[in-house]
């Protein structure tokens, strides 16, 4: 992992001028800098002056503008880890040199189209023993994947392989065309390489498996054909293209050749535009602002579309590092014979190296690119070798290898290039929205982001701690003063890991109803903490679930057997929970959750199985008890309830003025009480102990008159009274460090509410 402290003093080193100092604390430490001075004018979802309004939509920590400042915290890039060897490229038709895939969820099935090419290093030549064709692989899972039998193409005399029909050679781009007006003999397009390398065609399949061009008019040339005077032009790389519903016109990833100063040149990329993927605007070059190394070769681009945020566009580019001639660590690295014979062909074949970067970016054209690696070489035999390294297109859900988290992410990267008959399509993974993070280390750090609009009643975190880690969030006015009700003393400290956390502030209320539609800031205070994404959520209900489910039918996302059957479910665990049945609500959202998981669709699957979750706790549960206590309650009428939620810690009752209470989500009707002690043997005695209740938990603590309090085996109880509040505590006097009356929490108080 890479943090970017390094990186964000010294952009705002350059955004201060040549030869600024940056103001450093009296402990030595730099002070509070801009997160992101030299980008942020280009990135903000938000225009200049005004407040961020993000409606619900998540804002990934990658390449995010909304953090304006940042103090003890740092943004962190996080490697993707790797995982099993995917598919091994040892058939006939296939080869060495499979480098370039597009890895997509089509449906229920998740395909692969990979081009099919060997190479032969031999006698200082590099021979192409087959021509290379586009091949499709399967799978159910993303994990475990198949070649299906086409039939299609021929090779060595027989049908009975992978190839797909009219895709051209080996550079073609396949992908699903997901813009709505789409005709169904043009579902799947691609990008076909040809006339020497000059010209990119058009492609269009009703099925992904037979392909034919939809012009005979190339979509875009370089070198004296060109119109646009764009002569350093080269298409001998992935050019990768998709439909982007945030402008409504389809997107072109290309590479050109930049002059440098000196004379020379280096790969970059460059991204054009099309309204109907015919005619298409002027390229221009793609920016890093900020960035220690911009002229970078960057051999490919692998630029998606991510399902959770669409407004946000990640890439994957391998990064072409080629040394001034043979260098003495050449001779260190693995199968130093294999990179003598490459470099007998020509020299860079043998000094090259790759390996892959991150970046993202919320126009398309602007980047926040992360120059340290992605993915390493690494220990590997076969990954020092140029085109090693190299993810493919396309990120997809795959279901995570350890049992009862939920699903990860997973990318496709290529191991084993030139060397042999074949080469690995390895698979990495990631955690869902875990590329960047806001990260404290246990120090502790914060960050305040820009005024944002209130988008939701809630607050949703993707985050992770350490055992001792937290974080915590203060909603500021945009004049950076605490909103009462919302400061950093009344946030509940969260820890865990979890994909979608709701903050909750006074002791449990996760309620931000009063602030929505208003300007806020976000102090983020965290120690060994990480936080992926935020976004704003509305508080989740049946009534909200059923519009979700009818939104994602209008939309296209699901079929009409897939609504009937959600909202068949919502309906019965609704009228199954109104009826007290709770155990008959659990199985129909358990049966909600199924078909949820169903849906082929990343985005409407995830929304759809969040709100499942979510209306699951609820009927289960529908007023959870948090259980707490607080040391030195020598004043009950002030002392608020801590450590909430620790409802299975070993507590002391008779020891140090301590009391223990509970915490409900809204008020109730609390009837009677009951302390239970592990052994029932006790110093306490019935006069000993006081009940007293809150509103808010907030030094507004008032004593309930005439409760009887009766000793029983194992106990006290407490009845005679009724008294609506949302927090309720027990109350004795003893203030030494003896203690007679242990348990658990949540087994040593019951409420009993009406």
């Amino acid at each position: 992992m890479t943090d970017v402290s390094r990186r964000g003093l010294l952009r705002a080193a350059g955004a201060l001028g040549a030869g600024a100092v940056l103001p450093v604390t009296a402990a030595g430490a730099a002070a509070a800098v801009p997160a992101h001075p030299a980008t942020a004018a280009h990135r903000g979802p938000g225009r200049a002056g005004r407040p961020a309004d993000l409606g619900d939509r998540l804002e990934l920590m990658a390449g995010t503008a909304l953090v304006e400042q940042l103090d003890g915290a740092a943004f962190r890039l996080h490697q993707p880890v790797r995982r099993e060897v995917a598919m091994t490229t040892d058939r006939p038709w296939e080869g060495s040199a499979c480098h370039y895939r597009h890895v997509f969820r089509d449906g229920d099935t998740y395909r692969m189209y990979y081009t099919a090419l060997d190479y032969d290093v031999r006698d200082g030549r590099v021979d192409i023993p087959h021509p290379g064709r586009i091949a499709l692989a399967q799978s159910t899972d993303g994990i475990t994947w198949t070649r299906p039998s086409l039939g299609l193409v021929e090779f060595d005399g027989s049908t009975d392989n992978n190839l797909v029909a009219g895709a051209g050679e080996s550079h073609t781009f396949v992908f699903k065309d997901t813009n709505p007006a789409a005709p169904a003999d043009a579902r799947y397009k691609a990008i076909e390489l040809a006339d020497n390398a000059t010209a990119l065609y058009p492609l269009k399949s009703a099925d992904g498996l037979t392909f034919s061009r939809i012009s005979g008019t190339p979509m875009m040339v370089w070198g004296p054909k060109t119109g646009h005077g764009l002569v350093n032009m080269a298409f001998d790389t992935l050019n990768v293209a998709f439909w982007d519903p945030a402008i409504e016109r389809y997107r072109l990833y290309i590479r050109y050749w930049p002059d440098l100063d000196d004379g020379g040149t280096y790969r970059a990329i460059m991204v054009s535009t099309s309204a109907d993927f015919l005619t298409w605007s002027v390229p221009e070059l793609l920016e890093y602002p900020g960035s220690p190394a911009p002229e970078e070769n960057l051999y490919t681009n692998n630029v998606v579309r991510y399902h959770r945020a669409p407004h946000t566009l990640l890439g994957f580019p391998m990064r072409y590092v080629q040394p001034a001639g043979w260098m003495v660590s050449h001779l260190h690295l693995p199968n130093v014979e294999h990179r003598e014979e490459r470099s007998r062909a020509s020299e860079r074949y043998g000094t090259a190296m790759t390996d892959t970067l991150f970046m993202s970016s919320r126009d398309g054209t602007v980047f926040d690119r992360w120059d340290e690696a992605y993915i390493q070489p690494g220990p590997g035999v076969e990954n020092w070798k140029y085109a090693d390294n190299s993810v493919g297109c396309g990120i997809v859900v795959t279901p995570s290898q350890v049992g009862g988290a939920p699903d990860e992410l997973s990318i496709y990267a290529t191991e084993g290039y030139w060397t042999g008959d074949e080469l690995d399509v390895v698979r990495y993974s990631m955690r869902v929205d875990g590329f960047v993070s806001l990260h404290a280390p246990r120090s502790g750090g914060e960050a305040i982001t820009a005024p944002i609009r209130v988008g939701g009643e809630h607050l949703v975190l993707n985050l992770a701690t350490s055992a001792a880690g937290r974080v915590r969030v203060e909603v500021q006015n945009p004049a950076g003063r605490p909103i009462d009700g919302f400061s950093l003393e009344e946030s509940d400290p969260l820890f865990g890991d979890d994909l979608a956390r709701v903050v909750t502030w006074r002791r449990g209320d996760p309620g931000l109803g009063a602030l929505v539609g208003r300007p806020v800031r976000l102090r983020f205070v965290l120690d060994d903490a990480d936080v992926y994404s935020l976004r704003f959520r509305a508080a989740i209900t049946f009534d909200g679930t059923e519009a979700m489910v009818e939104g994602h039918h209008d939309d296209g996302t699901l079929t009409a057997a897939q609504r009937q059957a959600l909202l068949a479910e919502l309906a019965a665990a609704r009228t199954a929970a109104a009826g007290g049945r709770t155990d008959d609500a659990v199985a129909a959202l358990d049966r909600f959750l199924a078909a949820a998981g169903a849906v082929s669709d990343d985005a409407a699957r995830d929304t759809l199985r969040e709100a499942g979750t979510v209306l699951t706790r609820q009927v289960a549960d529908p007023w959870p008890t948090l259980y707490g206590w607080l040391g030195g309650d020598v004043e009950p009428e002030k002392g608020n309830l801590e450590n909430l939620g620790l409802s299975s810690a070993l507590v002391a009752l008779d020891y140090r003025n301590r009391s223990v209470g509970a915490a409900f989500w809204e008020p109730v009707a609390i009837t009677a009480l009951t302390l239970r002690d592990v052994d029932g043997t006790t110093r306490l005695t019935p006069g000993d102990l006081s009940v007293y209740v809150s509103d808010t938990n907030d030094g507004d603590w008032r004593r309930v008159e005439g409760v009887q309090v009766a000793r029983v085996p194992g106990g006290f109880t407490f009845t005679g009274f009724d008294v609506t509040a949302r927090y309720v505590k027990v109350v004795q006097p003893h203030s030494d460090d003896a203690f007679t009356f242990t348990n658990q929490l949540s087994k040593m108080l019951e409420v009993t509410t009406a």
